[in-house]
């Protein structure tokens, strides 16, 4: 399924999209227990992570509602034109979004020739066996079409592509032969960032303002769907592109990454419970615009389009902040 939060005459709910059109999952699931016959106090949730909550009770009910709304007329209100809705961020507020930092050779090694050019005395990020993390916060999301707010306090705005894997399913400790199975599914996020902020020495030594840099308002753009593992043939081989006003900025695969989902959802683990709607990023490749050599940042009026094969397209205009 490709789930969805989405907005009608101003109110949210979660559905499914199927071709041009999008299943509202509680209508649909209300319409198909009354044809049943069935218990109307088991109707699905409005939101994401209630839906998640629920494991595979919950994604098999969905499943039902998909069968039974899209075989409806869209007149009966149990599914829309994707035209008459808003899409939103699939989970607007994740419980946590834990973010893989340095997770492909080509990143790391622009990265190290960044920090040089600054004249930091910082010793080389390694290919690493422990991923470099830091937290995105839930405040930062938004959601497909939504503009990208470039602060006062910047002017060296840039992002990154990133697969998100999403938890279905709380888990502490996972084993690597289970990890997987913790995951119901993959969306996109757009891994913006201050570079000047996150770069900037702060008064404790050896601390730079880093997770500031990356938590700004607006900083999260996610979606424009949920894709449940079972459409997604491997994880690892999905293609990345990142444009700005047409031109490609980042081009590369998930097969790239020096430390695969699987493993990240295990180490991870080690030190959170993983519950049901967080999200994990998994690292973004090289040719990232502020890297570059000269650095190419986002100014106001720019066009941000980030695609990952069999996800889909975040497009997104930068505003300057009023």
């Amino acid at each position: 399924m490709r789930l969805a939060t989405f907005e009608f005459q101003g109110e949210r709910r979660i559905g499914a999209v199927v071709g041009d059109r999008i299943v509202d999952l509680a209508a649909a699931h209300k319409g198909w227990l009354e044809s049943q016959g069935g218990d109307l106090v088991q109707t699905l949730p409005t939101d994401m992570v209630a839906l998640l909550e629920r494991g595979e009770e919950g994604l098999a009910s969905a499943q039902a509602a998909v069968r039974y709304g899209s075989g409806r007329p869209v007149g009966q209100r149990l599914s829309y034109n994707l035209a008459e809705v808003a899409l939103k961020a699939p989970i607007p507020r994740p419980g946590k979004i834990l973010a893989a930092e340095f997770n492909y050779a080509e990143h790391i090694r622009e990265a190290n020739n960044y920090v040089r050019r600054l004249s930091y005395s910082v010793p080389d990020w390694p290919l690493q066996d422990w991923p470099w993390t830091f937290p995105k916060l839930p405040h930062a999301v938004v959601g497909p079409g939504d503009r990208i707010v470039r602060p006062r306090n910047t002017h060296c705005l840039d992002g990154e592509v990133e697969l998100a894997a999403v938890i279905g399913r709380a888990g502490h400790r996972i084993h690597a032969e289970q990890a997987i199975n913790y995951v119901v599914g993959y969306t996109g996020m757009i891994d913006v960032s201050a570079r000047d902020i996150e770069f900037t020495p702060a008064p404790v030594v050896n601390h730079r303002l880093y997770s500031l840099g990356k938590n700004n308002d607006t900083f999260a753009p996610m979606g424009p769907v949920l894709v449940t593992r079972d459409e997604v043939s491997d994880p690892q081989g999905l293609d990345l592109r990142l444009e700005r006003n047409g031109e490609v900025i980042q081009l590369d695969n998930t097969a790239s990454m020096i430390i695969p989902l699987r493993e990240l959802v295990v180490f991870y683990s080690q030190f959170f419970t993983l519950e049901p709607g967080d999200l994990i990023l998994t690292g973004t490749p090289g040719g990232v615009g502020g890297f570059r050599e000269p650095p190419i940042y986002w100014e106001p009026g720019d066009r941000i389009v980030a695609s990952i094969s069999q996800i889909g397209s975040l497009e997104h205009e930068i505003v300057e902040e009023i």
